[in-house]
């Protein structure tokens, strides 16, 4: 079974169990990489959550790293109220209704009805995964920040953190990143095999661009299968290597 030993752990937290109850945006992926974040560092300050949907994410770094300071970044006007909703009563989570990319403006968003695929890419004709072929889809106009810019505005405290799962954007996060990573200390970030989404970079394209960033493969912290098993995407950590220096 997928991540069984989390789901021992995760069912046997009573302060998890409580909150599954109360139905808050608790995943047993996001419980699995920040466990697993942990291993590797275990005293995160500064968490910048990127692609926060509704919170699952933030949610599990609370679970571990209580204290640390969070900013969650969320286009979706529908993910952002469920976001707000979720997790605004915590004094260290601050949220933003926008997202992040190469370069800051009004853009148009593909907003699914499965909302942990919606994105600034449209969905690839030739991805024949059911819970993203068979999910329904509205355009929506989002708003779309520059990390490098931003990051003026945050309280960054080492070590800190950089968390990407922008649905196949995250190339151009990256981009609009180069001086603001000056400032990061670990990279998670989802990595495809296979095209999801149209005009998406794929791993062998974007490890050796997240290399010339300065950053190093750490560890593989998850994967992703679809049929028969086949890797589809993986969740990854690096290292930024002048700052370990």
């Amino acid at each position: 079974m997928k991540h069984i030993f989390d789901y021992v752990l995760l069912f046997s937290n009573a302060k998890i169990l409580k909150d599954i109850l109360l139905r808050r945006p608790v995943s047993i992926t996001s419980f699995h990489n920040v466990r697993n974040i942990k291993n590797y560092e275990e005293n995160v300050k500064t968490f910048i959550d990127v692609g926060a949907n509704k919170g699952q994410f933030a949610f599990a770094v609370l679970n571990f790293f209580p204290t640390s300071k969070i900013y969650c970044f969320e286009p979706s006007q529908r993910n952002f109220a469920k976001l707000k909703n979720n997790l605004s009563r915590y004094a260290n989570i601050i949220l933003f209704n926008d997202g992040l990319g190469e370069a800051a403006g009004e853009f148009e968003f593909y907003d699914y009805q499965y909302d942990q695929i919606s994105s600034l890419l449209k969905i690839h004709t030739r991805n024949d995964n059911p819970n993203y072929k068979n999910s329904e889809w509205a355009k929506s106009t989002v708003s779309i920040k520059k990390l490098d810019e931003v990051i003026e505005h945050l309280d960054v405290i080492s070590p800190s953190l950089l968390k990407l799962d922008v649905q196949g954007f995250e190339d151009k996060v990256l981009l609009g990143s180069v001086n603001a990573l000056k400032k990061i200390d670990y990279l998670m970030i989802e990595l495809p095999f296979v095209e999801l989404y149209e005009n998406q970079k794929l791993f062998h394209e974007m490890h050796p661009f997240i290399s010339g960033l300065g950053f190093s493969l750490l560890a593989p912290l998850g994967f992703n299968t679809g049929k028969k098993n086949t890797v589809i995407e993986m969740d990854a950590l690096y290292v930024n290597v002048a700052r370990k220096q």
